[in-house]
């Protein structure tokens, strides 16, 4: 009886901590517009000392083309010390399953504000059950469970 216990209250933690979808979500469910939520940007105001709030989206494209807009720089950087600018960027977008659920890969190309690389699904989260998913971009120490979180617009 103790480990049936034990067992589900195990189950109830991974799963009230990542109330992400169960199951790989298809490409056609994830393409669109998202955009930075009311809530992050009040996040960004109060706890990171953003001055204002720039258009801030992300696109996902069906032929696995990403444009990244408006990003803030504290997601970019490890350790949290964004200088309250915006960055761009471009490339290629993947799902990849994490140790924490599903997220998104980013492969940045040359060209952008956005330093070029992979940014990993890791610090990228797909969050929700069933569509319309949300995007959510850890900030700095994954410890800190400070994150941003992206709503879909469109499809």
């Amino acid at each position: 009886m103790t480990r049936l216990l034990f067992a589900l209250s195990v189950l109830l933690a991974v799963t009230g901590c990542n109330p992400g979808p169960t199951e790989k979500p298809g490409i056609d469910a994830l393409v669109g517009e998202y955009a930075l939520s009311s809530e992050s940007k009040k996040f960004l105001e109060d706890r990171k000392s953003y001055k204002s709030i720039s258009r801030s989206v992300v696109t996902l494209r069906k032929d696995g083309t990403v444009s990244v807009t408006g990003l803030p720089d504290c997601y970019a950087d490890p350790f949290d010390k964004g200088d309250n600018k915006f960055l761009t960027g471009q490339g290629r977008w993947e799902i990849e399953n994490t140790d924490f659920g599903y997220g998104i890969t980013l492969t940045i190309e040359d060209g952008g504000t956005l330093k070029a690389g992979i940014y990993h699904g890791s610090t990228i989260l797909i969050k929700g059950r069933i569509p319309p998913f949300k995007l959510q971009f850890g900030i700095g120490d994954p410890d800190s469970d400070e994150f941003i979180t992206y709503e879909k617009t469109n499809g």
